[in-house]
């Protein structure tokens, strides 16, 4: 217990330590110095390897490796002393080079020496003197000497080259071009030649130089918020790497540097900038890290140290890369699909023929609700023909014979008395005259002599189709006398239209139904329906630019606004619902958010919405979407996911998300099956299998057959399945098909074993028939 409390001199994280001030010594350790402590690490674990803990004064404090000829030296320094320099000897003990009574700044080159800021003698004061600038240039051979360079700024950069002279770079300021002094036996001085080379004014020219070979050194520029490398030749020839990358998302340190691209992708090089190799990254460099994990952003020999992670290693250039791993050879499963024998029932149902598209002959007009003219707009004189999603229907004017009778002629004593002036009358809507459309053969609810229709819904090529009517008295309250009633369809059933009673409508009068229904002119409402996998329940949403308004609909039960929705002005809200018990679930993009990055769901009671949790997602390139599922049996709520495509599989995975009712809280996900359901047998449901109820299409389509006679030409195979880890059950299939009606008739003979229903519909007609498949 002493031991472990007794403090380390490389902390908690001796790999940590390791590549923010160490230096590689082979490709299996690196050396690193603290607190008078010198230690090899081991790269491959972390480890202590080996460790002096008496290597050099404690007070020197901590220290950071530095190349040094083709050695390495630790520059140390501690609060409120001076700087002290060692030279690593055999790697494994510390001498002492130099030590002053003062903070000094010592430079790496890379190269050559190292280059300590202010005079060589120990005492003296870093600062500039009256002659310039003065460094003490210490050479790997034990010679110290003494350079003065005229600035006194401190806006130098100097390096040491390999050759002992030294460069030192004034950049450009202003008008001024900038300049590069090397002194040596014999000092030069070439102005910087920009030909070529984009620095907008107000470049900075980052601290320190790296010596490249005899001939130029090299360093970094940061404008306009980014980095790229810059080599400097001894002529003053500026070369500008052609890589530049984001100042916020990136380290660089010499030669080192590593930067983000985003999307957890990232670029590292280790020649200054001039090369750059991609590199998968944990994090996005930008990320900060809680105020627990360490803060050190430092890049170095060994690697680099960012909050939360460390990267070990450079590749070939600074560390032997490993060797390459056998190539793999697992194949990719091909995609077996499924083939099922089907046979027609004979059962079928041919719609209602829709006299909407059927024109009327009228006393002096004739018009069709499809192809009616501008004049004929309820409530819009001269505004544009109404859309086919929505129409409106009147009962016929009455007819000739009656329309001609004459009115009795007034007695005259009533002739003699004054007439009341009547109050102004609203002048009346014109009307299309037209019936209902109906829906998917469903005919429209009944009219009343007098009364007036109104009816919107979806276009036919919505995969859930639906429509709300609302009718009543022409002159009449319809908040008291009105009526309402919605229709949805299910695409799994042979007689899948549902409709909601008949109640009071919620609506005032005629003129809030067309506003509401998008009937009036410059009034858009794009209608579409979620269905519920029992094809009982769904929800309508009528969307009007960014705000939209849901029905909570069910078969038999009144429809029922839903209030206290917020969906954050999105249009393409919701995504999915379900049903469960007497509650109404709905999922839909948080508010602000977009469908991939966070999910909202929402709890429906009574008609009232309230906000349950809100879900945070991790991208879901490539997958789809997530949606709402329940369980077939039972009031178990979730979401379903669709995984990333996987080696070695044929297709994605499906994940359900279990959540608690009350509070929303997502539990393990489970894996239900491929999106292929590739290895599972096609086989129907009992009626006590349970599973999470889903509606799919397979990729591929399952290929049908014809068990007995023909087979209609098919396509948009959707199976609704009960899935459960492992094992997959359907409860129905529905497809689109041509000429579905021809399969009415006497019930052939079906084959034994057929037992799952496939319903065909007949996009065109809306004709259905039911046939019986199995694999």
């Amino acid at each position: 217990t002493a031991a472990r409390r007794a403090p380390r001199p490389l902390g908690e994280a001796p790999l940590r330590a390791a590549v923010e001030d160490g230096w590689p010594l082979d490709d299996a350790t690196a050396v690193v110095a603290r607190g008078g402590a010198l230690a090899r690490v081991s790269l491959a674990d972390g480890r202590i390897a080996s460790i002096d803990e008496h290597a050099y004064p404690a007070d020197d404090g901590a220290c950071h490796a530095v190349a040094f000829g083709v050695g390495v030296a630790f520059a140390c320094g501690a609060e409120g002393r001076g700087t002290s320099l060692f030279v690593l000897e055999a790697g494994s003990r510390l001498a002492l080079r130099a030590r002053y009574a003062r903070p000094r700044a010592v430079a790496a080159s890379g190269e050559g020496g190292l280059l300590v800021r202010g005079p060589c003698a120990p005492g003296a004061e870093p600062g500039p003197g009256a002659a310039g600038q003065a460094y003490c240039v210490l050479e790997p051979r034990g010679l110290d000497r003494q350079v003065v360079v005229p600035e006194r700024d401190a806006s130098e950069r100097v390096a040491v080259l390999a050759d002992g002279r030294v460069a030192c770079l004034v950049p450009p300021r202003g008008d001024a071009r900038g300049k590069l002094r090397v002194v040596g036996a014999a000092t030069t001085e070439a102005a910087l030649d920009l030909a070529g080379a984009e620095l907008p004014a107000g470049t900075l020219w980052l601290d320190g130089l790296d010596a490249r070979g005899p001939s130029s050194v090299a360093g970094w520029v940061e404008t306009g918020g980014r980095l790229r490398g810059v080599e400097v030749g001894l002529d003053g020839h500026v070369t500008l790497a052609k890589t530049m990358v984001e100042t916020e998302s990136a380290v660089v340190a010499g030669r080192w540097a590593l930067a983000s691209t985003g999307a957890a992708r990232g670029s590292a090089s280790y020649d200054g900038g001039a090369t750059w190799q991609p590199i998968d990254l944990p994090i996005d460099l930008a990320h900060r890290g809680d105020d627990a994990a360490p803060t050190a952003r430092a890049c170095g020999p060994v690697g680099c140290a960012l909050p939360g992670w460390l990267r070990v290693g450079w590749g070939p250039a600074s560390m032997r890369a490993p060797p390459a791993p056998p190539l793999a050879r697992a194949p990719v499963a091909p995609v077996r699909g499924h083939t099922m024998r089907c046979a027609p029932t004979g059962e079928a149902v041919a719609p209602t023929p829709d006299p909407s598209v059927v024109s009327r002959q009228v006393p002096g007009l004739r018009v069709s609700a499809k192809s009616a003219p501008a004049r004929s707009r309820p409530g819009a004189q001269g505004s544009p023909a109404p859309s086919a999603s929505a129409r409106v229907a009147a009962r016929p004017p009455p007819s000739p014979a009656r329309a001609a009778a004459p009115k009795p002629a007034p007695s005259p004593a009533r002739s003699a008395a004054p007439t009341p002036v009547p109050p102004p009358a609203r002048p009346p809507t014109p009307a299309v005259v037209s019936p209902w459309a109906s829906l998917r053969g469903a005919p429209p609810p009944r009219l009343d002599p007098g009364e007036r229709g109104l009816d919107a819904g979806t276009d036919p090529p919505a995969t859930v189709a639906a429509r709300v009517y609302a009718w009543g008295p022409r002159t009449a309250d319809w908040g008291r006398t009105g009526r309402w009633q919605a229709r949805f369809d299910d695409r799994f059933a042979l007689d899948g239209v549902r409709s909601t009673a008949v109640t009071v409508s919620a609506f005032a009068d005629e003129d809030a139904v067309a506003d509401a229904f998008g009937l009036l002119p410059g009034a858009v409402v794009v209608w579409s329906a979620l269905l519920d996998a029992s094809g009982r329940a769904a929800a309508l949403a009528g969307c009007r630019g960014s705000r939209c308004e849901l029905w909570g609909a069910r078969d038999g039960v009144p429809l029922a606004a839903w209030r206290g929705l917020d969906l954050g002005g999105r249009v393409d809200q919701p995504v999915s619902m379900v049903r469960a018990g007497a509650t109404d679930w709905l999922l839909a993009p948080a508010s602000g958010q977009t469908i991939s990055q966070a999910v909202a769901l929402w709890r429906v009671d009574a008609g009232v919405a309230r906000l349950v949790t809100k879900l945070a997602r991790a991208g879901a390139s490539g997958a789809d979407g997530p949606r709402l599922v329940r369980r077939a049996r039972g009031d178990g709520l979730g979401v379903l996911l669709t995984g990333a495509a996987a080696f070695g599989h044929a297709g994605r995975d499906y994940y359900v998300v279990p959540l608690d009712e009350t509070s929303g809280a997502p539990g393990e996900p489970q894996r239900l099956a491929s999106t292929s359901l590739d290895g599972v047998t096609l086989a129907a449901c009992a009626p006590d299998d349970d599973g999470w109820l889903v509606d799919t299409m397979l990729s591929p389509s399952p290929a049908l057959r014809g068990a007995a006679g023909g087979v209609p030409d098919v396509n948009t195979i959707e199976l609704r399945l009960r899935l459960d880890p492992g094992r997959a059950c359907v409860e129905a299939m529905a497809a689109r098909g041509e000429g579905a009606a021809r399969w009415r008739g006497a019930p052939p003979t079906v084959p034994a074993g057929l037992d799952i229903a496939l319903v065909v519909s007949d996009p065109a007609s809306g004709a259905r028939a039911r046939w019986r498949c199995a694999e």
